[in-house]
This record gives structure tokens, sequence and C-alpha cells, in this order.
């Protein structure tokens, strides 16, 4: 993947320019991704946001210190306290799956991380999470016709970080 002309795309995409870029899409540091390039997603007009990922480790481009790192949560509603509870979003039950969490393997801590006072200098993610657990997720729901279905209801319910990055991007 090159990413050369990104910019370029997002500021004069058909619709015209956009200032957030949600990305639900991501690999691991260092492959042929440009991870270290600065150049990439420095436009100070956009803010790019970036899903960490399902694995419980952090894909890029959400560890480049140019991203607002987005993890997910489970989202759980507690009847006793008529209050929602969230939790990061772990692997508690199996499947696999947890919100990617972690320290970049390229980048070096961003100044707006040094509070983060852990001894690791390499950037942190996520910065910011959602929901994203797929047990405790978002619901679809189609209510329409197709040629092909007819008139129908279909309701499916879904998670990941490729759902939590577009809540937070708005």
């Amino acid at each position: 993947v090159r990413y050369a002309s990104l910019d370029s795309n997002f500021t004069a995409n058909i619709h015209g320019p956009t200032n957030i870029v949600s990305m639900s899409w991501g690999g691991p540091e260092g492959m042929d991704f440009s991870s270290s390039d600065p150049t990439v997603f420095n436009n100070d007009k956009i803010c790019y946001l970036g899903s960490t990922g399902d694995y419980g480790v952090s894909t890029y481009p959400s560890t480049s210190p140019n991203v607002l790192s987005v993890g997910g949560t489970t989202l759980k509603y507690d009847t006793a306290t008529s209050s929602w509870n969230q939790t990061v979003w772990s692997n508690t039950y199996g499947g696999g799956l947890a919100s990617g969490a972690g320290f970049a393997i390229d980048y070096a801590k961003p100044t707006y991380q040094n509070n983060r006072n852990n001894g690791i200098d390499k950037r942190c993610t996520p910065d910011i999470c959602g929901v994203g657990d797929p047990a405790t997720g978002v619901n679809i729901v189609y209510a329409g016709s197709s040629p092909t279905l007819g008139a129908s209801r279909m309701e499916t319910q879904t998670g990941g970080t490729s759902a939590s990055c577009p809540i937070n991007a708005g």
C-alpha cells in the first residue's frame, strides 16, 4: 500500500474537502505501510482517526503520532443501578478478539503523551475508546425492500474497532 496521494485524496474528493477521516484498516508497523514516513497523515487541517484493531495489539496507522488512535470498549447496562458501565474490551468472552492497545514500534513517545510516565519512550495507544465489543456492540437494522428479498427486516449486532472509530469521528 502506498500513501503518497492520501492527503490530496482527502482534500480533493468528489464531495469536497473533509476535516475528519475515520480509518478502519490497519497492519503491522514497518511492513509496506510506509509507517516511518513523517509526511503521512500530517495535514493539520484534517483530524485522522485510526482503529487500533481487534486482536489485542495496536496496528498502523493508529500507532502514528499523527493519528488519533481509537480502541474498543464493552458497554453493558446495569439494571440494578439503571446505568451504563463501560470497560476496556478484552477477551472476556473468548473468541480471541480484544481492543488493540500497546506501544508503537517505530514511533517515539510524542510530547502530548509526556504525562504518561510509564518508563517506555514509545507512542502509547489508544488515545480514546468507544463501544467495540461485538457481544455488546452496535445494532444494525435494515427495514425495507430489495429486488431479491422483497419486503424484509433484518437485524444484526456487530462491533470491533471498525465500529468504535467512526462512532468517535461523529
